[in-house]
């Protein structure tokens, strides 16, 4: 409140230049400040723990076709699962939905609001 009721005009617009002045003399001397700290600071390097070894293993030279075989089988069944939980998660969806609007259209009719769709 005390900012809202002052007059500003009335200060002298030396005021103003000098406190504009010593404001940016301020902030170059901490800016300064900054640059030289920043420059005579001893800098420790980081530490990083060695990585553990890789671990390197040849391929076997033939080509298993039982192993793949079963690879993708597993894949497919994966896949399969995830077709029936989503299909599952789709009905439940709306189901969700179904209820919803029914609670809805309950409200709508204690309160007296025609909700019906108009074309």
């Amino acid at each position: 409140m005390m900012l809202a009721d002052a007059d500003l005009s009335s200060i002298p617009d030396t005021f103003w230049k000098n406190f504009c002045i010593a404001l940016l003399v301020l902030l170059g001397v901490a800016l300064a400040a900054v640059i030289i700290w920043s420059s005579l600071r001893k800098r420790d390097p980081v530490k990083i723990a060695d990585d553990p070894a890789v671990e390197v293993r040849k391929a076997p030279k033939r080509f298993n076709f039982d192993l793949c075989k079963k690879n993708h089988e597993e894949i497919e069944h994966r896949l399969n699962e995830l077709e029936v939980w989503r299909h599952n998660e789709m009905i439940a969806q709306a189901q969700r939905n179904q209820r919803l609007m029914f609670a809805l259209g309950k409200i709508a009719q204690k309160l007296g609001v025609d909700i019906a769709p108009s074309d």
